[in-house]
């Protein structure tokens, strides 16, 4: 049964794995050439120090999938509201791992501040996304 915790240093070269698996075979990270993992150490540093959670779903030390979250944008009337960020490994994906990670990050957002998650979805065809429960995130499509 897998755990959800927030990630520490050492998981960034699975959650790189993962991030890269999305970048070449999806849009819903809005890049098409996979980041370094020194990139991607950077944006989960800039997270945290913003006082932002960033977890990490593990099983047996195996991650499975990871969650964060950013300031949406930087006009005062935002200061509340928050970007989410989910990605599975490619076998967790339909098992409800995202949904999991997803409660954990809204109640983790709260408590730092947030008031609001907006989710941007760049693939109409991620329907585990766009069915996500509308009271904890509210889609901006």
């Amino acid at each position: 049964m897998p755990i959800i915790r927030s990630s520490q240093d050492d998981d960034i070269y699975q959650i790189a794995d993962i991030y890269k698996y999305h970048v070449l075979n999806g849009t819903g990270t809005f890049e098409i050439d996979p980041p370094e993992v020194a990139d991607l150490n950077q944006r989960r540093t800039d997270v945290l120090t913003k006082g932002l959670p960033y977890l990490v779903a593990v099983d047996n030390q195996q991650v499975l999938g990871f969650a964060y979250c950013n300031w949406f944008k930087p006009r005062p009337a935002y200061r509340f509201s928050a970007e989410d960020s989910i990605y599975l490994a490619p076998q967790a994906i339909g098992t409800g791992l995202g949904r999991a990670l997803l409660g954990e990050l809204a109640s983790r957002a709260e408590h730092a501040g947030i008031r609001k998650l907006i989710a941007v979805i760049g693939d109409s065809a991620n329907a585990a996304s766009i069915s996500v429960h509308p009271q904890i995130l509210r889609l901006e499509i």
